[in-house]
C-alpha cells in the first residue's frame, strides 16, 4: 500500500507535487498556531477576532 503510495505520487507533474507540498505546509503552519495559542492560554482557543484570523492568513502568506 505505501510502495503504491509513493508510485503514484512519484507519477504526478510537478505543479500537482507542489500544490500538495504547499497544502501541507499551510495546515501545518494552521496546526503549529492554534496549538502554540491554545497552549500559551491553557485552553482550546478559537479565534472570533478578524485581526487575528488576518494576522494567521497574512503569517501563512509570508510562510509560503
Amino acid at each position: 500500500m505505501l510502495v503504491d503510495l509513493m508510485r503514484r505520487l512519484s507519477m504526478l507533474s510537478r505543479p500537482r507535487k507542489r500544490t500538495i507540498l504547499v497544502a501541507y505546509d499551510l495546515v501545518a503552519m494552521g496546526v503549529a498556531l492554534w496549538a502554540a495559542f491554545s497552549t500559551r492560554l491553557g485552553l482550546l482557543y478559537f479565534p472570533d477576532n478578524p485581526v487575528v484570523v488576518a494576522s494567521a492568513v497574512i503569517s501563512f502568506i509570508v510562510g509560503i
